[in-house]
């Protein structure tokens, strides 16, 4: 869970405890999405960055910058090797989870607030003016 610290609670679910809290963003924390695997979780900041985090050690592995406005929200694909992140400086972006690098930027008429993989290439996202995108990477 996030908190307006910018802190993350990582909680055992089937005893309800929490088992570590992770320190890194500035701000308030506004999104996370979990790795299938369940070893990385990458979390969206109003302080306009993402971070990628270890889970198991409870270490912060990386920040993706790039964003002008804060970050809304955050998918990770099913294979976890790209995010896809949602702005209030209207952009898209996906990254790749591995070097951090911006592999692609979609731009939106109004502040992105969610978005999901359908697949590997296939995006979903909306937007404050109420608006649904449907997005696909040529690769």
């Amino acid at each position: 869970s996030g908190c307006e610290d910018g802190t993350l609670g990582v909680w055992d679910l089937k005893r309800g405890r929490k088992l570590r809290t992770l320190r890194g963003h500035s701000r308030r924390v506004n999104g996370v999405a979990v790795s299938a695997a369940g070893n990385r979780a990458v979390s969206a900041s109003k302080d306009k960055t993402l971070k990628v985090w270890d889970l198991e050690s409870g270490g912060e592995i990386k920040t993706l910058t790039g964003h002008a406005g804060e970050v809304r929200g955050v998918a990770l694909t099913a294979d976890g090797k790209r995010v896809l992140s949602a702005s209030e400086d209207k952009t898209l972006r996906v990254w790749e989870l591995a070097t951090g690098r911006t592999v692609a930027t979609f731009c939106c008429e109004a502040a992105a607030y969610c978005c999901a993989w359908i697949d590997e290439h296939r995006m979903i996202a909306g937007d404050r003016g109420g608006r649904v995108y449907f997005l696909c990477l040529d690769e």
